[in-house]
């Protein structure tokens, strides 16, 4: 189709008709080749009008204005669709969670991190925690000994 309102655009150039004549000539080309037979069958077909389909007529013109089957505003049916998605998005978020392993990374802005670097780091983080912890307990069972040897 391209290449004919090309060429309608050089006739109408080369003429000295301008182009509002390629422009309703090409519209003529575009619309005889657009309404064959066998698509005009089929649009009225699909609408339901040849043969007769109330069902089909009575769910196009609600949807052309706007209402839903049970006459609710489509906008109100969006409304309720989307309500339903975000409930079970966050019903499955919330069954994920039961089963996350919570731990301590800290992330820099900048690098991106892959998620065995983030568990590495909490190792690491985790293992000095507790060394530290342990350090701070046997300082206090010798605190208690002294103690104790103080009292004796």
């Amino acid at each position: 189709m391209r290449g004919s309102d090309e060429q309608l655009n050089i006739d109408g150039m080369m003429t000295n008709t301008g182009t509002w004549d390629s422009l309703l000539a090409s519209a003529f080309a575009s619309e005889r080749n657009a309404f064959v037979p066998h698509i005009v069958r089929e649009a009225v077909r699909t609408t339901g009008i040849i043969p007769f389909k109330r069902a089909v007529v009575i769910a196009r013109a609600k949807e052309n204005l706007g209402v839903g089957e049970d006459a609710t505003p489509v906008v109100d049916q969006a409304r309720a669709a989307a309500a339903e998605v975000i409930r079970a998005s966050r019903e499955r978020v919330l069954e994920a969670a039961k089963e996350v392993k919570v731990g301590e990374a800290s992330v820099q802005w900048a690098p991106l991190h892959s998620p065995e670097d983030l568990l590495e780091q909490d190792r690491k983080r985790t293992a000095e925690r507790l060394r530290k912890e342990k350090g701070l307990s046997q300082r206090a069972v010798e605190r208690a000994q002294r103690r104790e040897e103080k009292v004796k």
